[in-house]
């Protein structure tokens, strides 16, 4: 548990990739329930379902809107936390998306849809992009919105696919009505298990029968190298 605490202590360089206009503070656990909720175990998280079971300290910034926040993906491999996206609808903000992750008990950077703008505004034109990035010793966890007509994401470390720990929401039909968006669209989570910085990740957006649509052109993040990098330049 103190590495655990030491890493939430070392994480948080939070920086909007994209730099979108709808993005707030992240929805922290310190808006949580009572202390019995705090140790509850995480119950399964099950698509387009309420989290709340998997989520025992969800913020109320979830729970203010009408209905349930919805589980849109969930991953299941607790190397990862039993990480799930989640949506949920905020009286002030409308619909909105965020990452959870159960192994932390933080749910990260949030997007909220814009009236009248498409989720992928901050995009720049391209299918898909980094809404939020954030890097620690030992860990990186990256975000965004991807335009409904992307149906999966490659993401590269270093030339290298990442073989585990991405999930991608499609938010249509039913699920984007259980959280009022206005439009389908997509959302992805990536973690990597080291800590990376901009340049060492690319990620390619996929259509239907793997065809490429478009690929992140660069992040708009300025970011320090990783702590361990550091320690090793300093103790050389």
């Amino acid at each position: 548990m103190r590495g655990i605490g030491l890493l939430l202590l070392g994480l948080i360089i939070l920086l909007a990739g994209c730099g979108s206009s709808a993005s707030g503070p992240s929805a922290s656990s310190e808006n949580a329930g009572s202390p019995g909720q705090r140790n509850a175990a995480p119950g399964p998280c099950r698509v387009g379902k309420s989290v709340l079971p998997h989520a025992p300290e969800a913020p109320a910034l979830w729970k203010e809107g009408p209905g349930q926040p919805t589980a849109l993906a969930c991953l299941h491999d607790r190397r990862y936390g039993g990480a799930a996206i989640v949506g949920y609808v905020s009286p002030g903000a409308g619909s909105c998306v965020v990452t959870y992750n159960s192994r932390y008990r933080e749910g990260f950077e949030w997007l909220c849809e814009a009236r009248g703008t498409p989720w992928t505004v901050q995009c720049e034109g391209q299918p898909g992009c980094i809404h939020s990035f954030i890097q620690g010793s030992g860990f990186t966890e990256l975000d965004g919105p991807l335009e409904s007509r992307v149906r999966s994401i490659r993401v590269l470390v270093d030339g290298k696919p990442l073989e585990s720990g991405v999930m991608v929401a499609h938010v249509e039909g039913s699920l984007a009505r259980s959280i009022k968006a206005g439009e389908p669209f997509g959302y992805f989570t990536a973690f990597i298990n080291r800590c990376v910085v901009p340049n060492q990740v690319k990620i390619e957006f996929l259509g239907r029968g793997g065809s490429l649509l478009g690929q992140t052109r660069g992040w708009d993040v300025v970011v320090p190298p990783c702590r361990e990098a550091s320690e090793a330049a300093t103790a050389g």
